[in-house]
């Protein structure tokens, strides 16, 4: 996808027509792809329909949709904009040791919290498949984390 968006002063550069799209984003989910990044190898902020281009591919149900920028036009109010609290990544891809050996769904745990399990007591895959572990995760996909140990974390507020 192309966000293009170098200001059209090059005629091979320039907006994405939004009905193609369009059509594409709903192609692609129908082929199965999971994943859409919103840029090419412009700024995605330049992209005037961008919140309509996001809507969009969650209305079709992506998963996952992200975008590059150099920051400069990512104000925090276009950034909230554009997104809804975002499930860490951490409880379904990162496995976080500490130090004494407990299982940390976090790698920011410094208290405890994001405790998953003693591997001194259980194996790692039992800890990693656990139902306090699963649970977590469960209430980040849904973006319902009150009463989690993630309630009070950034991403969410």
């Amino acid at each position: 996808m192309t966000s293009a968006m170098l200001s059209g002063r090059d005629p091979h550069w320039g907006d994405m027509d939004w009905d193609l799209l369009c059509r594409l984003l709903k192609e692609m989910r129908e082929a199965g792809v999971e994943e859409i990044g919103l840029f090419y190898l412009g700024e995605s902020f330049l992209y005037r329909k961008l919140p309509d281009a996001i809507a969009y591919a969650r209305e079709l149900g992506y998963p996952y949709i992200f975008l590059t920028t150099n920051g400069r036009l990512a104000t925090p109010d276009r950034v909230r904009a554009l997104r809804d609290p975002l499930p860490c990544w951490a409880v379904f891809t990162e496995g976080h040791i500490t130090y004494d050996g407990k299982l940390a769904a976090c790698c920011f745990d410094h208290d405890g919290r994001f405790n998953m399990g003693d591997l001194k007591e259980m194996s790692f895959t039992d800890a990693w498949r656990s139902k306090a572990f699963q649970a977590l995760r469960n209430a980040n996909l849904c973006k319902e984390v009150r009463g989690t140990a993630y309630e009070e974390c950034i991403a969410y507020r």
